[in-house]
Parts: C-alpha cells; sequence; structure tokens
C-alpha cells in the first residue's frame, strides 16, 4: 500500500512517472524480446527488463515501509552484474 500522505505532492506525481516510465520500459522489451530471433538482442532486453524491475522496486520502496531496500538492491547489483557476464559468456559460447 502506497502512503503519499507523508511526501509532498510534486514528489508523489514525480514517483508516479518514474514507475510509469520503467513499467513502459519493461513492456517494450518484453515485445522485442518475443518479436526478435537474436540471442544477443534477448539477452540485453532481460538486463533491461531486470534493471526496470529493480528501478520500480527502488521507486516503490520510497512510499512504502520496507525494511530490507538496501540489501535488495545491493543484491540486485550483485546478481545484475553477474547474469550479465554469463549472459555475454552464453553468447559467446564459452570463449574468452
Amino acid at each position: 500500500m502506497l502512503n503519499f500522505e507523508s511526501v509532498p505532492t510534486w514528489f508523489g506525481w514525480v514517483s508516479c512517472a518514474g514507475i510509469a516510465a520503467f513499467a513502459l520500459c519493461i513492456a517494450v522489451g518484453l515485445v522485442i524480446i518475443v518479436r526478435t530471433r537474436s540471442a544477443a538482442v534477448r539477452i540485453v532486453m532481460s538486463d533491461l527488463i531486470f534493471y526496470g524491475m529493480v528501478g520500480v522496486f527502488l521507486v516503490w520502496s520510497v512510499f512504502a515501509d520496507v525494511s530490507i531496500v538496501f540489501e535488495v538492491a545491493v543484491l540486485a547489483a550483485l546478481l545484475g552484474g553477474l547474469s550479465t557476464v554469463s549472459l555475454a559468456r552464453m553468447l559467446s559460447r564459452g570463449r574468452r
């Protein structure tokens, strides 16, 4: 449940616009994944969707009373980097 009473109105509107922009990027990424046949494009779009979801969580956590925001952000950064490297390794078929 979002609590907009504790923040200024303009901040709430800008945050909602940010969540909408992230959601739009996620939707466009999903459409591109479905329509393309290129593995490289699918890998890049999967990273875009992952980081978009992390962005939505971080903007949402400003309004929600969640105590593990920092831990989730650090874990997402670590796993996001590892997934990018591993997907690039898959794309190159293990060549260094």
